[in-house]
């Protein structure tokens, strides 16, 4: 009790402090005082970032791009709120490190912001304020009294993954003036976005009906495999299947299991899991886990002979953008995936890898997948079709011609 109420008052002295900042920024702008564009250099752009540097969503939709925009004559930076990854995932440990985070997070962003002042332009992953929906979307409305046309960019429909809207129902979140719907309400507030999927582009345009289709730019997760061969595949008895993502998603591999553990009687096969939680099945089956990480996943990904991506057939499952399959798929790695939006799209069926109708017992199509003969083909078809739509290199022009053109405006 005592610390909700010192958490309470320290929000709204910040709150506070955050809200006088942006009045004054709103003022100077009934002046005509535009300080990004005094201050900022020409084709400057800032990522603001919540997650650490070895975290597959930084690296990207973040810093591989910057990497990449810097080289077509962009001056860009990514600023994230921790870049450890230890720190990072020790957040939630105990309600005081959770408060205190949260706190810590609102005092860093109002830093980044004001940094933003050097920079043109400004993209923001996913959410301004991490774990945060308390203050009505605050630090949000004070970004945008200084970058009016700042970019969302998002990979996931992060609304529905909350199940917004939400009912507010503790004293604690009356008082904290939590959001029911932050996520949603934000896509009402931004005026321009970078999206993951064609889906998500809908999604913008059924909240923000003020927006014009052209200030949204459909940019998948994309991988940088070219330098990496297909998967040579060899005749072996053993057959390897492989699933990589975060805990979180893990419960999603588990509705797969009965149905290995049938195919199991019949044919050697094993699961290989790249994750950052140690998942112990009760299957007969060998099981391997792998830790996670950026530096190890590709190497760890080509001991994999068939990805797999299930999904259960829900609101958030079409948020998705299919970066599992891009991931198995680029490297040459034959997959099957639940057929669900954007997966579609990625797939063509027995042609590059393989679809699984929703809410289909997956034995009937692993044993399909099993008795195929041209893996080494199928595979090859993957690796091309990804490097032809979902690689750094195929998405580089269309993201750099649309942020030239907004820094134009």
């Amino acid at each position: 009790m005592i610390l909700n109420i010192l958490f309470i008052v320290s929000f709204y002295i910040l709150y506070f402090f955050v809200r006088i900042t942006q009045l004054i920024f709103v003022l100077f702008r009934l002046f005509h005082i535009d300080f990004p564009r005094l201050f900022s250099k020409k084709n400057s752009l800032l990522f603001i970032e919540n997650f650490p540097i070895e975290n597959a969503g930084y690296h990207y939709r973040a810093g591989k791009w910057a990497n990449l925009l810097n080289e077509k004559n962009f001056t860009v930076k990514v600023k994230t709120l921790i870049e450890n990854k230890e720190i990072f995932d020790a957040i939630g440990v105990s309600r005081f490190k959770y408060l205190i985070f949260l706190l810590f997070s609102i005092i860093k962003k109002y830093y980044i912001i004001c940094c933003s002042i050097g920079y043109e332009r400004v993209i923001v992953r996913r959410e301004l304020l991490f774990y945060n929906d308390y203050g009505n979307l605050f630090m949000l409305k004070f970004l945008l009294s200084i970058h009016p046309n700042a970019i969302l960019d998002f990979d996931d429909d992060i609304g529905a993954a909350k199940r917004e809207p939400r009912k507010i129902d503790s004293l604690f979140g009356k008082l904290l003036q939590e959001n029911s719907s932050k996520f949603y309400t934000s896509l009402t507030l931004y005026k321009k976005f970078i999206v993951g999927s064609h889906f998500l582009k809908d999604l913008v345009l059924s909240y923000n009906q003020k927006i014009n289709p052209h200030d949204i730019c459909v940019i998948p997760t994309c991988v940088d495999y070219d330098q990496y061969p297909a998967k040579i595949y060899i005749k072996k008895e053993e057959i390897v299947f492989g699933w990589i993502g975060g805990n979180t998603n893990l419960r999603l591999l588990e509705l797969l299991l009965p149905a290995m553990e049938r195919i199991s009687k019949s044919y050697k096969i094993k699961l290989l899991i790249i994750s950052g939680k140690i998942m112990n099945p009760a299957v007969s089956f060998p099981v391997e886990n792998r830790p996670w990480s950026l530096a190890t996943e590709i190497k760890d990904m080509y001991d994999m002979d068939i990805g797999l991506m299930p999904l259960e057939d829900s609101r958030i499952a079409k948020g998705k953008c299919g970066f599992k399959l891009l991931q198995y798929m680029g490297l040459g790695i034959v997959s099957m995936a639940t057929a669900i939006t954007v997966n579609n799209e990625i797939i063509s069926d027995e042609e590059n890898s393989y679809l699984v109708p929703p809410n289909e017992d997956w034995e009937a199509y692993f044993l399909k997948v099993i008795k195929t003969q041209n893996f080494d083909q199928i595979g090859k078809n993957a690796k091309s079709k990804i490097h032809n739509y979902y690689t750094f290199t195929a998405n580089i022009n269309i993201y750099s011609d649309f942020l030239k053109t907004l820094c134009a405006e």
